[in-house]
Formats: C-alpha cells, structure tokens, sequence
C-alpha cells in the first residue's frame, strides 16, 4: 500500500467499514412453500422490506442503472439444500412462469438491519441448472406473446365434464 497517493489512503481510512452491499432475491410461483423462495447474500437472515430472506452464498451480476437490464443476468446460489432444486425444478416444469424479484439492499453491520433498497428489478427465471449443492438461475424477460395460452393444458382424461 506504500504506493498510493495520499487521496487514496485517505478515501479508504474515511470509508464506513460498516456497510455492506448485498443482493436480495425473491422467487415467486404457486408450487413455492407460501408462494416464495427468499433468499440473499449474508450470512444470516436479512428482513427487506418486510419479507425475510434466508442466508446463502450467491454469486450475481446486477444490471447496470440507467441501461435496459441484460436478459441474461446469472444468479448461482452455492450451498443449498436439496429442497430448493426440488421446489425449482416443480416450478420449471409448471407452465406457469417463475418471477424473480432482485433488490439491491445497503446493509448496516454494525446495527445488523438494512439502511436502504434502490428499487425493484424484475425478472423471469428462464433456465436452471442444479447440482447436490448449487443452483444457477438464468434471469431474463419473456413477451407474454410467447407464453403458452391458456396456462393450463385441458384434457378429456383430467376435465371430462369438459368433453361430456
């Protein structure tokens, strides 16, 4: 650190120590336990606005501000249980999309609560890989104009009153 300029030295002893940025990120879809997956990048559990997200160790690239989102942001959530491949995986094969809500939080370590959240990007989960630990999410945008209609498939052998 002998190197740097004095300035530089300076910005990081004024820096708060005590703040850490984090990524919240709410899956939604029906087959969900109460509807919800939460989950953020802590190593506890973390309240945003209200909901409360459990701790796992994720890996994210958030979309740049001021610029349309990429449609192929990647979020990988390292060491979670199999129950969450399984609830995803369900949800995959719904035909029902699956919505990913991503909040950029600003954390206070040292009062352990979250200080600010800069919106809201929405996404939809449009690919998923798993392992015995890992999950990688694929988050995008769909037109609706490509979303199977009706949502439900209708069968003589599921609705036969439908066909009577």
């Amino acid at each position: 650190m002998s190197d740097m300029s004095m300035a530089v030295k300076e910005a990081y002893v004024r820096a708060d120590s005590f703040t850490r940025h984090m990524i919240a990120v709410d899956l939604i879809h029906s087959v969900f336990p109460d509807g919800h997956i939460r989950i953020v990048n802590h190593d506890q559990d973390v309240t945003v606005d209200g909901a409360t997200y459990a701790p796992h160790a994720m890996k994210s690239m958030e979309p740049e501000v001021g610029h349309e989102p990429d449609n192929s942001v990647k979020v990988r959530i390292d060491g979670v249980p199999g129950t969450i491949q399984f609830w995803i995986s369900a949800a995959i094969k719904n035909t029902a999309p699956v919505y990913a809500d991503m909040r950029p939080v600003v954390y206070d370590m040292k009062n352990e609560q979250v200080i600010d959240f800069s919106g809201v990007y929405q996404f939809l989960v449009t690919e998923a890989e798993y392992s015995m630990t890992a999950v990688v999410l694929k988050l995008g945008h769909i037109s609706p104009t490509n979303l199977p209609f009706p949502g439900k498939r209708y069968n003589p052998k599921q609705y036969p009153m439908l066909y009577a």
